[in-house]
């Protein structure tokens, strides 16, 4: 039977991230944290770089160098829906990503690669929730919307220094095979294709 056409109830990604846990990770954490890992202006030639070293969740004793931390990401679960993503930069990555939105060449092709980890009870252990698999997925900034970018540092996390971002993101359609990775326990993943024209 065809789900095509059917309403969707539900397969939608709501992660409320908490990034003072994800930059101070200690044992015993159970919050969502999640990292984008690369994020990078391909008409403008910008290249937010992965700065911050923050503890690894699946492995706390190691670190891993991030571009930035998220407060929340959402995608509807749809092949062109797009997501909203609020996260946190250094300073250089903020100027970076001012100077490329500004850039005359366009600011608004992007490419990006994060996980979001969630917490199992079940295997007392974090796992990947929703990823793009070390990959990075094509989008553009969603049309209608500004991104938005803090003049202030996050007082909740004074050190690293870092400040807030929130955008939309629409996973581009050109035909390339786009997948998210979704899982709801660590052993049970799966993927949904983002950004391809459904072809009937």
């Amino acid at each position: 039977m065809s789900s095509m056409g059917l309403e969707k109830h539900y397969e939608s990604i709501n992660a409320m991230c908490n990034a003072p846990t994800a930059y101070n990770f200690v044992l015993g954490s159970t919050t969502k944290v999640a990292h984008l890992l690369n994020l990078s202006f391909t008409n403008a030639g910008k290249d937010l770089v992965a700065d911050t070293p923050i503890p690894d969740p699946e492995n706390p004793d190691s670190k891993v160098n991030v571009a930035g931390v998220f407060d929340y990401i959402s995608w509807e679960g749809g092949p062109t829906d797009p997501a909203i993503v609020n996260f946190r930069l250094s300073p250089a990555n903020k100027a970076t990503l001012q100077e490329a939105l500004s850039s005359l060449t366009g600011g608004s092709e992007v490419e990006a690669e994060f996980i979001v980890y969630d917490y199992s009870y079940q295997d007392k252990k974090y796992f990947k929730h929703f990823h793009t698999d070390s990959k990075k997925i094509k989008f553009v900034i969603t049309k209608g919307t500004k991104v938005e970018i803090s003049d202030s540092p996050s007082m909740d996390v004074p050190q690293p220094l870092n400040f807030a971002v929130r955008m939309s993101l629409t996973p581009k359609s050109e035909g390339d095979e786009q997948e998210f990775h979704i899982a709801y326990t660590a052993t049970s993943p799966f993927t949904r294709r983002v950004g391809v024209t459904s072809v009937a």
